[in-house]
C-alpha cells in the first residue's frame, strides 16, 4: 500500500569493529546476545540467565541461521554449563567457518576457521583464550610458545575467553542494565576488536506465537493418549508428536524423531515415543 506514498527511511553507517591481519580485516569475536534464554540446554539453567551466541569474525554466523556451522552457546548466568561436554560434541558444533573482509578482493568472504588460523596463526588477537588443542582423547588450551595454533588441531571453543576473562560478567551486566533502562528483554549485537568490546545494535527482543509454552493437559486418562516426558529439556514451542489421541494407521513418524514404540494394539492406541528433541533425548 506504499507505492504512490512517499516513504523516508533513515540509513546509520557504522564503522566495522576489527583488526587488519595481512590482507585480511575482521574482529576477534562478535556475537548476539539475549536477555531471556530460550534455548536451555540444562534444568540448571534459567530463563533469565541469557543466551550468547559467540563466533570468531565477523558476527554474521552469530546472527543468521546456518545449516552447515554453529556458534558457540553460552549462558551468561551459568557460564560453567555449556552446550556441549564430549569432545566429539564439541568439535563436531564448533565454528568451521569464518566471515571476513577480503581487503585484495574488496569484498565480504567466507573462510575456513583452519585457514584463518594457518594464515594468522598468532596474530589473531586472543587467540588462544578463542581456541582449544585437541590432545588425544580430549581438549585442552593452549600452554606456552610450544603449542601451535596453527598446528591444524585447534578448534574454537571461547573457552579461555568464559573463564579467564571478564567477558561473561560484562555480557550479563550489559544485558541486566539495557533490561532495566528500557523495561523490556531485549537482544544485543557485539564484536571485540580483541582490545575493546563494542556494542553495535540493541532492541527488544521479539517473540513470536510459537514462543509461548503449549498447554500440557493435566488429567489424560491412562488406557489412551500420547505421553511426552523430558528427561533432559523441552524448549517453548510446538511439541511432535502432537497431545491427544489419533488412530495407530494415521500416525507417521515426525522427522525429529528416531523411533516409535506402540503400547497397545486397539486401533485407538497409546503409543510412545523415544527420540531426540534439539540434541537431547527425550521419551
Amino acid at each position: 500500500n506504499l507505492l504512490d506514498v512517499h516513504e523516508e527511511m533513515g540509513i546509520m553507517i557504522q564503522e566495522v569493529v576489527g583488526t587488519r591481519l595481512g590482507g585480511y580485516y575482521l574482529p576477534a569475536f562478535s556475537g548476539v546476545a539475549f536477555t531471556n534464554n530460550e534455548f536451555r540446554w540444562s534444568p540448571r539453567i534459567k530463563r533469565e540467565d541469557g543466551l550468547v551466541r559467540l563466533v570468531p569474525g565477523l558476527g554474521t554466523r552469530a546472527v543468521d541461521r546456518l545449516s552447515d556451522d554453529y556458534p558457540v552457546l553460552l549462558a551468561p548466568g551459568q557460564p560453567g554449563l555449556r552446550a556441549n561436554a564430549s569432545l566429539d560434541e564439541v568439535v563436531r558444533y564448533s565454528p568451521k567457518m569464518v566471515d571476513l573482509i577480503n581487503l585484495r578482493t574488496n569484498a565480504f568472504e567466507t573462510i575456513p576457521a583452519s585457514r584463518l588460523l594457518e594464515e594468522c596463526g598468532e596474530d589473531l588477537p586472543l587467540v588462544r583464550r578463542m581456541v582449544s588443542l585437541i590432545d588425544g582423547d580430549r581438549l585442552r588450551r593452549p600452554r606456552g610458545i610450544t603449542d601451535d595454533v596453527a598446528a591444524g588441531n585447534a578448534v574454537f571453543t571461547f573457552e579461555g575467553l568464559a573463564s579467564e576473562t571478564t567477558f561473561v560478567a560484562r555480557m550479563a551486566t550489559l544485558l541486566r542494565v539495557l533490561q532495566d533502562r528500557l523495561g523490556t528483554p531485549v537482544d544485543v549485537e557485539f564484536a571485540s576488536d580483541g582490545t575493546d568490546l563494542y556494542l553495535l545494535q540493541c532492541r527488544p527482543q521479539s517473540y513470536g506465537g510459537l514462543d509461548a509454552p503449549p498447554a500440557i493437559p493435566r488429567a489424560v486418562p491412562d488406557d489412551h493418549g500420547w505421553r511426552i516426558s523430558g528427561r533432559k529439556w523441552f524448549t517453548t514451542g510446538w511439541s511432535s508428536p502432537p497431545t491427544g489421541t489419533c488412530p495407530t494407521d494415521a500416525l507417521t513418524p515426525s522427522p525429529t524423531w528416531s523411533t516409535w514404540t506402540r503400547r497397545s494394539t486397539p486401533s485407538w492406541a497409546p503409543w510412545r515415543s523415544s527420540g531426540t528433541w534439539g540434541g537431547r533425548w527425550a521419551a
